[in-house]
């Protein structure tokens, strides 16, 4: 052996040793790896679902590699018990080995990280869980490599199994004895083995700082690297595409008359122009945001000034939105009950029975993103002014903290769970049938469970709560949250009473979910008589509006022509009053409709507001080749209507400096709405 170099580092170690401890470094690593990665599956456990078209096929994949270590290590001790006699062939064999464990591993990463790709194309959500499975069979090949090799090493020094000196083993290991040194081939890897027999023990390997610390980097290497593989793709995927605005130190004030004035007294309609106009192709969802509306389309969201129809902020992305069908009644865009944040839900891969969904929380009136969050569409989900409910687990809305997390189950889901604007600071923990009667009061109410949003433990009941009316369908359904404001029933009979003889409607209060969960003093407000919530023209007007029934469902004479008073009383949260429908001069009661008049053979076409009481509505002529044809409801062709579930072919609601008229309309003697136009008419100064 060579003299020791001054100043090297591995200088006394045996010849042929540098390289085994840099093997055993490397499958220490692999080993801790396989762990690490293990543990992260069991973090993503939710969506571990996604694996399983690649599960027998992994399982496979691992069970060979398993074989094949097994069999190198059996294939070692034959050679051994030979008498050392060489083997023909031993080092090809030993390299096919190793390339049906490397072939296996990266077979096995290539349709994972396929359908990791296949994912985020078709949704623009994928989930870590592919690669993190694809680099787990990466390590799990590193270390059988490392294992064969290590095998080899152990015949070459001529080291028996399970001693001090056997390389393979997991244990520290031990140099040769020092009256036997390692023989002059050792380094050579197809040089004959002996098999020494050491006069005295292995003596411990002289590892100086600087081996120690280049070891310790090898081990860390894998992990590192294979960690980094299987998280950092997913985070640096950015699908889409946004502008941002500033903040407004004082946003515009939001009409109070039907028309974007501040509300007017008289008996003459009051001719306004459309302020401004806006194409938005396919229309899913608008909601009034802090400084105007905030559309959705399935291109993304688009926040629009309400003074002047500019765009403010965007955040555009192709994806599957939860409640994307673009009726009035299933609401895609959930605003918080301050309207400072509003949040979006899209679809990504399928699980078994669900989809993972990714919620992205935005500020309304900069657009920027506050928080995300990943899901499944099973869950319910809610939001109040600081927080969201996805599922049973809470985040912040601003920057997207957990804040605590349930037992599974503890929110409800499908029909007993709920979705949707909450209170400001309380949260709706169930939603249940409030009585076991089949009769119509029972169908229509709902018991509310509701707890403060800081301690959903803390919970309390909320009785015979209305339920939204949708008569076409006889049913009730959702319930609408205005403001951290509910309706129920106060009529405590009315659950004993067959349907023959119920009456339609019911004694009615507005109830505070804020002050009922947390305890505060206050007085419900009377709504008079109530069948139901009218949900559309509630989220439109920012109002609760009551809707009542005029015949019992026992008693209607046809389902297909329902009778109802789609705006019986109007309850405005933010200051506390009740007021009946027909004083009513907002959006909330008043009846929108098309008009088109003839001037000098030319057709001109005005959208009309006309206030339940009676005073200046508004009339606004729609610029000429805006609108292609109204796509009608065949049950109200013509007639001036209250915003309700039944129209489809216009809605409005009153905006930060507009009222918002939305027309979906569609290309002539095509049956599909192509595009939807939007309209505003700014307020006055």
């Amino acid at each position: 052996m060579s003299a020791p170099h001054p100043g090297s580092t591995d200088a006394a170690l045996p010849a042929g040793y540098r390289g085994i401890l840099a093997l055993r470094a490397l499958r220490l690593g692999a080993l801790i790896t396989c762990a690490a990665l293990l543990g992260l599956l069991c973090a993503w456990r939710q969506e571990i679902g996604l694996l399983n078209p690649h599960r027998a096929l992994t399982i496979l994949a691992c069970v060979v590699m398993i074989v094949v270590d097994c069999a190198a290590a059996s294939s070692e001790r034959t050679e051994y018990n030979t008498n050392n006699t060489r083997i023909a062939g031993i080092t090809t064999i030993i390299a096919m080995t190793e390339l049906i464990v490397v072939g296996a591993a990266l077979a096995m990463t290539v349709r994972l990280a396929r359908a990791w790709w296949a994912g985020y194309r078709e949704t623009t959500i994928t989930s870590p869980v592919y690669l993190i499975a694809a680099a787990a069979l990466i390590a799990l090949a590193l270390l059988v490599v490392a294992d064969i090799r290590l095998y080899r090493a152990r015949r070459r020094i001529g080291a028996r199994r399970r001693t001090p000196n056997d390389p393979a083993r997991w244990r520290r290991l031990r140099g040769p004895a020092e009256a036997d040194p390692a023989p002059e081939g050792a380094s050579e890897p197809d040089a004959p083995a002996t098999s020494p027999t050491p006069a005295t023990p292995p003596t411990p390997l002289p590892l100086r700082f600087r081996s120690r610390a280049l070891l310790a980097v090898v081990v860390l290497l894998p992990i590192l690297a294979l960690s980094a593989a299987a998280l950092v793709p997913t985070a640096l995927l950015d699908p889409a595409a946004r502008t941002t605005a500033p903040a407004d130190s004082e946003p515009p004030a939001r009409p109070t008359g039907p028309g974007g004035d501040s509300g007017s007294s008289g008996s003459s309609k009051n001719d306004k122009n459309i302020d401004w106009t806006y194409n938005v192709g396919t229309f899913l969802d608008v909601v009034a945001g802090t400084a105007g509306p905030i559309i959705l389309t399935p291109e993304g969201v688009t926040a629009l000034n309400g003074e002047d129809g500019s765009v403010r902020w965007t955040y555009q992305r192709d994806a599957d939105y939860v409640n994307g069908r673009g009726n009035s009644r299933d609401k895609a865009l959930i605003i918080s009950p301050d309207a400072r944040h509003v949040a979006i839900r899209m679809k990504g891969p399928s699980l078994h029975h669900s989809h993972i969904v990714v919620s992205v929380i935005l500020d309304s009136a900069t657009g920027e993103v506050t928080a995300e969050h990943r899901g499944t569409d099973d869950d319910s989900f809610q939001i109040t002014d600081s927080l969201a409910v996805d599922g049973d687990e809470a985040f912040a809305l601003d920057g997207g903290r957990v804040l605590w997390t349930m037992p599974e189950g503890t929110f409800g889901r499908g029909q007993n769970g709920y979705s949707g604007t909450a209170g400001h600071t309380a949260v709706i923990v169930s939603a249940e049938r409030s009585c076991i009667t089949s009769n119509e009061f029972c169908a229509m109410t709902s018991t509310l469970r509701i707890a403060p949003d800081h301690d959903p433990t803390a919970t309390t009941d909320i009785t015979h709560v209305l339920r939204d009316l949708e008569l076409q369908h006889s049913v009730a359904e959702g319930i609408t949250v205005v403001g951290g404001w509910v309706a129920r029933s106060t009529d405590e009979k009315a659950r004993t009473v067959p349907d023959g003889s119920a009456e339609p409607a019911w004694d009615a209060q507005a109830v505070s979910l804020d002050a009922v969960a947390l305890g505060w003093e206050y007085a419900p407000i009377s709504l008079g008589s109530a069948s139901g919530v009218n949900a559309v023209a509630s989220y439109a007007s920012h109002t609760l509006v009551t809707a009542a029934a005029l015949e019992s469902l026992a008693k209607r004479s046809s389902i297909d022509d329902p009778k109802v008073n789609w705006a019986e009383t109007v309850f405005d949260p933010a200051t506390d009053m009740a007021t009946p429908a027909v004083e009513s001069s907002g959006l909330a009661a008043a009846k929108v409709s098309l008009r088109t008049t003839v001037d000098n053979t030319q057709a001109i076409t005005s959208v009309a507001i006309d206030p339940a009481d009676g005073s200046a509505g508004t009339s606004a002529q729609i610029p000429p080749g805006t609108l292609f044809a109204p796509q009608r409801h065949t049950l109200f062709p013509e007639e001036a209507e209250p915003l309700n579930a039944e129209r489809s072919d216009i809605t409005a609601l009153t905006a930060p400096g507009a009222t918002v008229i939305v027309l979906r309309s569609k290309f002539p003697d095509v049956d599909d709405p192509k595009v939807s136009v939007i309209y505003g008419i700014a307020g006055d100064d």
